[in-house]
């Protein structure tokens, strides 16, 4: 008799017949006449382990053939999912005509034999659920009348699944209405089973700021696709609302999720508090008055105040209040001048003017003369007034001119300033001082030193088929030029190539350095210098640097960093840093641009073509510093100026500051040279392109006042130009 299922997972006690074992013998011993003589013994010894298997399985029952149940489907072991379920098994009886099915039972209080067939070959059976997460395993006995017995295995395993929606609730309910302020309140999710699993969302959020939290250590939970983690059985969560900030209600809906059904949790917010104020009167005579403000709110129970810091103004009611309301005020009468105040109330602000005895002005400036050399001067000015509350200011002060007040009360004597005349022009301008016009003259500057001549490389499209040098003339104001179109040794070039001057080999000529980043024959940066002696047409260097090829993220400045007579090579290195910040990589010059004296990340993130780059002594502390002008982006809606230190090796900023330039774009280079040699470096800007006057111009703006006024606005006798032209420095080439 057999189970029809596979042998792994039973265990079976039977009584074999005397006739079977006959019969096993015999078919065994014609068998062993086939068998070569030297593997007798071998099958002999099967002989031998077969009747000693048969002495240890008890008393050979007449008429049954002893075999081992065979494999047959379904197999001997039933699995089942956590709720259960129904399943069968057959019983196979062999040749033993007088063994019966006897009796089948579980061994385990979860399975049950729902029914046997008739001639005893199937068994019916029922598993129930299984109410927690986990697995167990339960057998069924059957035992035949003869005695054998047979086990059938059930196994079955609980994992976490959406239950139905009926078995989840929320504790303390589904509903949360805070207030406009906002504030939290937890959840539980209670399940009938600890296998029930549920998930969280959030749906119709609107003008509300909210957070779910995770009770145990109230860190922010996050969502993924729009879903927070998954849970099994009871859990709770936080939900947080922050202050409303909107003036309509917040609203949000939190599911709680098992398969395609939901429980909603519901939360409303009211909306902030609005206010607005009107004022009936902010005008009053000498005798005063009273006047209102009236103040309105989108909700009865919005709070709201007034005040007033003006002595003369008193609030007579509503100084406090909810919901709508008025202000009342009055205003005493005016023994004095004119007067401003101010009244406030819900979050409004209103300036109230009263009427009194007229102001009278008389200015006198010493001395009168207000005409001025080119080296500009001083004066003493004194306003005296009819009341000691009578309030004047000075009005339509240029920029070269400077006062040490400019509004005041009551008389006061103050000083003057001009400035000294940097320009080769004369100039006028007309200064209110207490309602009263001077008009100020200047003569003209002393014409600009050659030396102040800007120098700039043509790249390509020159007439000579050579990179080309010229320069405007400062004596003309860059109106006109102090060389043109000089063909250099260099062909034309490209973008892979900048330009700098320097002189590099000290005799008194500044000579063309020629930085090739990348496409080198060497398959480094290299650099290569004509001499300004020569007229720019003899190489006195040929090198390849150990810098590899460098490309638009690399920015280079050629200068003394080590202060060792030798100009040396500052390379700016802007994106794909190892320090993730803009990184300074400078060559020194006395070994020729072959070993490095300083690698450094900077207290700059990582910049780009939005960023100039220019270096100069700014604190005077006898270390170069490194200047980032800022053109576009900027906090203060101007071009800006930020400098490193260079004594900290540019690891701290010693100036941030906006300037007096619109913020700019990749039309303009950048200078920097004391240009006005009041020993301070002043920032000259270039507009290449998109210019109003239709040409080059150039904008001076002044390092001794940080960069806030300018000292120069001309256009140049250079059209407008593109990117083949690059301007290089304030200089004079011979």
């Amino acid at each position: 008799m057999k189970l029809n299922q596979s042998v792994g997972h039973f265990s079976e006690i039977r009584s074999i017949p005397n006739n079977a074992l006959l019969r096993a013998i015999s078919t065994w011993s014609i068998s062993l006449r086939r068998i070569q003589v030297s593997r007798l013994a071998t099958a002999l010894s099967l002989v031998g382990l077969l009747l000693l298997s048969i002495g240890t399985q008890g008393t050979l029952a007449q008429g049954c053939l002893w075999g081992l149940p065979t494999a047959i489907n379904p197999p001997q072991r039933a699995t089942f999912g956590g709720p259960g379920g129904t399943g069968s098994f057959g019983i196979f009886y062999e040749s033993c005509p007088e063994e019966q099915f006897g009796s089948a039972a579980p061994e385990d209080s979860w399975l049950h034999i729902t029914s046997v067939n008739q001639t005893g070959t199937r068994v019916d059976y029922r598993v129930d659920a299984l109410d927690r997460l986990g697995t167990r395993t339960g057998h069924i006995k059957v035992i035949t009348n003869l005695g054998t017995q047979l086990r059938f295995e059930v196994f079955q395993e609980r994992v976490p699944a959406p239950c139905p929606i009926e078995q989840y609730s929320i504790e303390p309910d589904a509903r949360f209405d805070t207030s406009r302020e906002g504030g939290q309140k937890a959840f539980t999710v209670r399940t009938t089973y600890n296998y029930c699993a549920w998930g969280l969302s959030v749906t119709n959020q609107g003008a509300i700021d909210l957070e779910l939290r995770n009770p145990n250590d109230n860190t922010l939970m996050y969502p993924i696709n729009g879903a927070f983690p998954s849970f099994v059985g009871t859990a709770s969560f936080i939900t947080k609302v922050g202050a409303n900030q909107y003036a309509q209600p917040g609203a949000a809906t939190i599911l709680v999720s098992a398969g395609n059904k939901s429980i909603p949790i519901l939360v409303t917010q009211p909306p902030a508090c609005s206010y607005s104020a009107t004022i009936n009167n902010q005008s009053f005579g000498v005798p005063g008055g009273t006047g209102s403000i009236s103040v309105s709110t989108n909700a009865g129970d919005c709070p709201w105040s007034a005040s007033t810091s003006t002595g003369w103004i008193t609030l007579n009611s509503g100084q406090t209040g909810t919901g709508n309301g008025i202000v009342g005020f009055t205003v005493s009468a005016n023994t004095g001048v004119q007067r401003t105040g101010l009244v406030c109330a819900a979050h409004s602000c209103y300036i109230i003017r009263q009427e009194g005895k007229p102001c009278y002005f008389s200015v006198k400036v010493d001395p009168s003369s207000l005409s001025f050399t080119k080296d500009g001067g001083s004066r003493s000015a004194t306003v005296t007034t009819s009341d000691p509350a009578c309030q004047w200011s000075v009005d339509g002060a240029p920029e070269w001119i400077s006062f040490a007040i400019i509004s005041g009360q009551g008389t006061q004597t103050f000083s003057c300033n001009v400035l000294a005349n940097k320009t080769t022009t004369s100039r006028t301008a007309t200064v209110k001082i207490a309602g009263t016009p001077f008009i100020f003259t200047q003569q003209p500057g002393d014409p600009l030193p050659d030396a102040n001549d800007i120098v700039m490389v043509q790249k390509s499209g020159g007439m000579s088929g050579m990179t080309e040098l010229s320069a405007l003339s400062a004596l003309s104001t860059y109106n006109g030029f102090s060389a043109k179109d000089l063909p250099t040794g260099f062909l034309y070039t490209g973008d892979d190539w900048t330009f700098q001057l320097a002189d590099w080999n000290r005799d008194g000529h500044l000579d063309l350095i020629g930085i090739h980043k990348n496409g080198t024959p060497s398959g480094k940066t290299e650099v290569h210098i004509l001499s300004g002696a020569s007229g720019f047409t003899d190489y006195i260097l040929h090198i390849a640097t150990p810098l590899e090829p460098t490309f638009d993220n690399w920015d280079f400045i050629v200068a003394d960093w080590d202060r060792d007579g030798h100009p040396d090579l500052i390379g700016i290195k802007k994106q794909g840093t190892h320090s993730g910040t803009t990184e300074i990589h400078i060559l020194s010059g006395a070994s020729q641009f072959t070993q490095f004296v300083l690698h450094t990340k900077t207290a700059l993130s990582l910049t780009d073509s939005n960023y100039a780059f220019a270096m100069a002594d700014w604190d005077r502390d006898g270390h170069l510093d490194l200047f980032m002008i800022k053109k576009a982006g900027t906090g203060t809606g101007t071009t800006e100026v930020h400098v490193l230190s260079g004594k900290s090796n540019f690891s701290q900023f010693i100036l941030h500051t906006g300037t007096a330039l619109h913020q700019t774009d990749g039309n303009w280079e950048f200078i920097l040279a004391d240009w006005n040699r009041d020993g301070r470096p002043d920032l000259i800007g270039i507009a290449k392109k998109a210019t109003g006057s239709g040409a080059t111009e150039v904008h001076i703006l002044s390092g001794a006042r940080s960069f806030g006024q300018f000292i120069l606005h001309t256009r140049t006798a250079l059209g407008e130009v593109g990117k083949e032209y690059q301007f290089v420095t304030v200089g004079k080439i011979k």
